[in-house]
């Protein structure tokens, strides 16, 4: 799509103007959309839950600072059992 156009996303809520942009937290929630189901089908919002969510999964750690997912998604690409 070119810099200059504008691309609308319709949903059974309405029509409204998809940003093409990182979408915030916050801003999520100003998106709406008649199901659950048509939120996260929004480009933008499906974007912003995948981002914010490897985020947390990559950083989130324990009370002694140790990742608390990090090791486990390292041992799932390489394809061995977490607890192995």
């Amino acid at each position: 799509m070119l810099p200059w156009m504008t691309r609308w996303v319709t949903t059974s809520f309405g029509v409204f103007e998809a940003d093409e942009q990182e979408m915030s937290l916050e801003h999520l929630g100003d998106v709406k959309a008649a199901t659950i189901a048509e939120w996260v089908a929004i480009d933008a919002v499906r974007r912003a839950i995948q981002k914010h969510f490897k985020s947390f999964l990559m950083t989130f750690t324990d009370e002694h600072g140790t990742s608390v997912y990090g090791q486990r998604i390292k041992h799932l690409g390489e394809g061995q059992s977490p607890h192995s």
